[in-house]
């Protein structure tokens, strides 16, 4: 089995070989025609989408061009990574250091997109322009990572001498990043008018001059880290060695070309040079990384891990278990749907920042006093038993604690950084969780999750309130969307894991009323789920993409929720409830593309 599944990395899928070097090489590019775009300052060269000025073929000026051509550039990364998804999980779904990298770089595409419309939405604010090179360089990064991935030959972890010091630098090279796009677009690079020192008086007075300063700061401290694996690079040899001396070629250039821009008073030219070798320093540095580490895969892993023991995980990690992560993850992604179709736009930079940190909190901290009440069942069921508490890596008053901690932080953010009714939405929203679904309904009405689910319905209201200080039509519709969507969500998970609910007593509904029942109840809040997303197209609250959307989508879920009715297999049932996960975010990306406009989608 082991060998079977070794096979695609040893012998190689040359498709995805390809596409991987291909994706590496357009990933670099878009980074490269983005940075002139932003150091010529054409970012605004192209005010619409996705045409530009309102043509295929835009006017003949060098500002617009430059913004035509990245977007264009960035049209290989939409065909290129989408074509990786399909074929990966074809053929490497079941190797995960190569499929999730190549999940992770479709999560990052549709980042870069968003951010992108959020650069021309908020007329490149520094922020916006150095979170998007950042997730750019990233973008690049997880390429580089599945193109050695998919051309491994040896299978088990890389651990080599001098790897601390790389990953230092590949770090600070990051930071330093960051740091320089912000000095570009807040047009400090001047602030700083030696090289490579700068005035200390002017450092502490002045936030520009500051920024530049930490920005050489850690310039230096990669190199520092760098010239310190040297010894270490050539001991190694081979690869090694030579990889080294390119990443430091190109970082010690790209170096001097930053000291001669400031010199000659920033040329485009050279500030574009020093753009392009800096995401080559990157891209160099990070391949060294992978040279002198690399985790082993799952085939060469765990014959050795078995005899060894299952390893614990850290003690962060425990309490962040606590929080179920995954979903609340989907329960910020609709709080910020609803801030997002409140603002027609992006918020507040600081009201979807504190809006985030008080979600997270008021999620977590629900999820946490879950994990303590539930945790006697955890402890059976089969799906839960490795949760923290039932298997006793973390005390129960620790995640008691915890949790009530995370709500006091929750509503401490919520009305001294936001407002008080989002706080009180919040806090409304995890007691209804751990009150009325966990204490008073889950373990004594097959109706638990009808009425329960409720609680999922809190963050878009929580969002909108967040921006508006008020509730809407709009947001409670999105309320209304999530109740009907929890019961078929949740029933198509609770047909896969049937006998842990029933070995604990819990009556959910495959429990109560048996299988066949459950499939009809699916099938019946399937359809009503459908026809009610469709209320927004007759009041006229969204428009034709939403419509579109909501159209495709709920057609999808229908046709999982019939074919239950036809085939009750657990496999049919689970990909109902994956399919599920997507169309909830689906119809929530097509709410803000269609409220916010396409240009929310520009590259």
């Amino acid at each position: 089995m082991a060998e079977g599944r070794s096979l695609p990395a040893k012998h190689g899928v040359p498709a995805i070989r390809t596409l991987s070097l291909l994706g590496v090489v357009a990933a670099y590019i878009v980074s490269v025609v983005g940075g002139i775009v932003r150091v010529t300052g054409s970012g605004l060269g192209c005010p619409d989408w996705p045409l530009c000025h309102g043509s295929i073929i835009p006017p003949l000026d060098l500002a617009t061009w430059l913004e035509y051509s990245h977007r264009l550039a960035s049209t290989s990364l939409v065909i290129i990574i989408p074509t990786l998804v399909g074929l990966g999980y074809r053929h490497y779904r079941a190797h995960p250091w190569v499929w999730r990298p190549i999940l992770l770089s479709l999560v990052l595409l549709v980042i870069q997109a968003g951010l992108g419309g959020a650069t021309v939405l908020t007329e490149l604010h520094p922020l916006i322009a150095a979170t998007h090179l950042g997730n750019a360089m990233l973008l690049l990064a997880t390429m580089i990572f599945i193109a050695v991935q998919v051309h491994r030959t040896d299978l088990r972890p890389v651990d080599l001498p001098g790897r601390k010091l790389v990953w230092g630098a590949v770090g600070a090279t990051y930071v330093a990043i960051l740091l320089g796009a912000w000095v570009t677009r807040a047009r400090a690079m001047l602030a700083c008018s030696t090289w490579p020192l700068c005035d200390p008086a002017l450092v502490l007075s002045d936030f520009p001059a500051a920024i530049n300063f930490i920005h050489r700061v850690a310039v230096l401290v990669a190199g520092l880290h760098l010239l310190a694996a040297g010894p270490a690079m050539f001991r190694l040899g081979g690869r090694a060695r030579q990889a080294y001396l390119v990443a430091l070629g190109l970082f010690l250039v790209q170096v001097i070309v930053g000291g001669l821009a400031l010199i000659f008073l920033m040329p485009p030219l050279l500030r574009g040079l020093h753009l392009a070798l800096a995401g080559a320093s990157w891209a160099a540095i990070f391949y060294l990384g992978l040279l002198v580490w690399q985790p082993g895969w799952p085939e060469a892993v765990e014959p050795a891990r078995a005899s060894a023991g299952r390893a614990q995980p850290p003690g962060w990690v425990n309490y962040l278990m606590l929080t179920k992560p995954w979903i609340t993850a989907l329960l910020l992604v609709t709080m910020v749907s609803g801030m997002l179709v409140a603002a027609r736009g992006l918020p507040p930079l600081h009201i979807l920042f504190w809006g985030l940190v008080g979600g997270f909190c008021a999620a977590g901290g629900a999820n946490s006093l879950n994990n303590y009440f539930d945790r006697d069942i955890d402890q059976i069921m089969v799906r839960t038993r490795r949760r923290p508490l039932p298997a006793g890596r973390l005390p129960p008053q620790a995640a008691l604690i915890f949790g009530l901690a995370l709500l006091g932080l929750s509503a401490l953010v919520f009305t001294v950084f936001v407002n008080p009714l989002s706080a009180i939405l919040a806090l409304a929203g995890a007691f209804y969780y751990v009150v009325i679904y966990t204490l008073v309904l889950k373990r004594r009405s097959p109706h638990n999750i009808v009425i329960g689910g409720a609680a999922g319905s809190f963050p878009p209201l929580v969002g909108w309130a967040a921006v508006t200080g008020g509730l809407d039509l709009i947001p409670l519709y999105l309320a209304a969307i999530i109740f009907l969507w929890t019961p078929p969500h949740t029933w198509a998970l609770t047909l896969v894991v049937e006998r842990d609910y029933e070995a604990v007593g819990v009556p959910m509904l495959p429990v109560a009323a048996g299988d066949a029942e459950t499939r009809r109840q699916i099938w019946v809040y399937s359809v009503i789920l459908t026809v009610f997303t469709a209320v927004p197209i007759v009041t006229g609250s969204f428009g034709p993409v939403y419509t579109l959307a909501a159209l495709l989508l709920g057609g999808g879920l229908l046709q999982f929720a019939y074919r239950l009715t036809r085939d009750p297999s657990r496999n049919v049932a689970w990909r109902l409830y994956r399919y599920s996960n997507w169309y909830l975010l689906g119809l929530c990306v097509a709410m803000l593309v269609d409220r916010i406009g396409l240009a929310w989608l520009v590259l």
